[in-house]
């Protein structure tokens, strides 16, 4: 048996205060069947995490809500999970695989718990930034776990928030501890180990740099590039934490969303499972997001031309009702070739 959720890397790029732009890949070995969810505000949400008996009681009902900020969300196999999603505060959240993660006990207080599948749907339903997810998890709440969403391997979820200011912050569980991590650390995440661990990693490429090499002997660089000599390209979660993090240190900052949001497909070129690679896993959808303007842009493994959702022209007041949109949805690509008949 094989988990629900994959591998996956996500980034916050540096940016400029006009251009808040994050992006992230999902990763799975089949098709999720995923769909874009409108949520409005005012919607009653009742959370569930694991009960005490697997079998005989399996989900116990924890906090419940009505949602403060409408969302869209990104559901999978048209279950009531969220596995990413952006908020009309320009607040973002996703959820990414773990192995080994180790949740607290939940509280003797049922209305304290809420577990980590759900723990998307109140931040980006009941937070406007970063500053309003981390007073909520120190407010006295219990994270717990959700083990339906995932089957075998211990592998289970971490959690990674961006801010229209530009903040990030992730959430792990690491023996039965819950532990946050804040704007630069929690600027790139990928899967395994723990993120304190690819952290420290990073020390082991600090002498990689965008400058090519230099040489105090009669030897010159073959050609651009070289001193990035060494940064790893394969597709294990360490390497793709690596990768992910040069390019963002590096890239230019731009006050232009657009150029952002470009850059952050390039990155994402450089991090996603090209059908093949992996005999178990491929990407099967991308987002970037433009957390100043709220703009939602996607592609999918078969569709590589860049979609949008505007979620200012979205209505989330509740009373207009819209209907679910696949990420398959969008044109294969643009034909150019009349536009040689206007020259």
């Amino acid at each position: 048996m094989r988990s629900m959720v994959g591998a996956c890397s996500e980034f916050m790029l540096k940016g400029h205060k006009k251009a808040r732009v994050s992006g992230r890949t999902m990763d799975w070995f089949e098709e999720m069947y995923s769909n874009f969810v409108v949520v409005p505000r005012g919607t009653h949400v009742f959370s569930y995490y694991d009960g005490e008996d697997k079998e005989k009681q399996p989900l116990k009902q924890g906090m419940q809500w009505k949602t403060k900020y409408g969302f869209v969300g990104i559901d999978s196999w048209n279950l009531p999970i969220y596995l990413d999603g952006m908020n009309e505060m320009g607040l973002s959240a996703g959820l990414l695989a773990l192995y080994g993660c180790g949740y607290p006990e939940p509280d003797k207080c049922p209305e304290k718990n809420i577990s980590i599948g759900y723990l998307l749907q109140y931040v980006l339903g009941n937070c406007k930034d970063v500053n309003e997810v981390k007073e909520f998890l120190e407010s006295g709440v219990t994270v717990c776990d959700l083990s339906v969403l995932y089957v075998a391997d211990e592998r289970s979820l971490h959690l990674v928030v961006h801010d229209a200011q530009g903040k990030s912050l992730v959430l792990e569980a690491e023996d039965g501890e819950i532990k946050i991590y804040l704007d630069e650390e929690a600027s790139v995440l990928t899967n395994s180990p723990f993120l304190h661990w690819h952290l420290l990693n990073m020390r082991n490429y600090c002498n990689l740099t965008y400058k090519d090499a230099t040489s105090d002997g009669p030897w010159t660089p073959l050609g651009h590039g070289s001193g990035m000599l060494g940064l790893p390209g394969d597709s294990t979660p360490p390497s793709r934490f690596v990768r992910l993090s040069m390019f963002r240190e590096f890239s230019p900052i731009s006050k232009d969303a657009n150029e952002e949001v470009q850059q952050a497909f390039h990155m994402i070129n450089r991090v996603a499972l090209v059908n093949g690679e992996d005999i178990i896993e491929r990407t099967l959808w991308e987002v970037v997001r433009d957390h100043v303007h709220r703009i939602y842009y996607f592609r999918t493994n078969q569709n590589q031309s860049i979609r949008a959702i505007d979620l200012k022209e979205i209505d989330f007041s509740g009373f207009k009702q819209y209907k679910r949109i696949p990420l398959t949805t969008g044109n294969l690509y643009e034909d150019v070739t009349p536009l040689f008949e206007k020259g």
